[in-house]
């Protein structure tokens, strides 16, 4: 069964329904982690990382500023 997600604001918290690597739930969603904060457990996460139905997942936009 494909992940799935939940907005809630700038927030985006992501459901799993069977183990899998983190790196494959992000490509199914076709989100690019390298545009992203991306929390397992409210933890930092390396992409090999399995991902369980258990897990919580939050992706988070990069907040990106320039100079004042």
């Amino acid at each position: 069964m494909s992940p799935s997600i939940k907005q809630k604001g700038v927030i985006s918290e992501i459901e799993v329904q069977q183990e899998r690597t983190l790196r494959a739930v992000l490509e199914e969603l076709e989100v690019d982690p390298s545009d992203y904060i991306v929390l397992v457990n409210d933890q930092k996460a390396d992409l090999d990382a399995k991902i369980t139905p258990k897990d919580r997942v939050l992706v988070l936009p990069k907040v990106r500023g320039g100079a004042h």
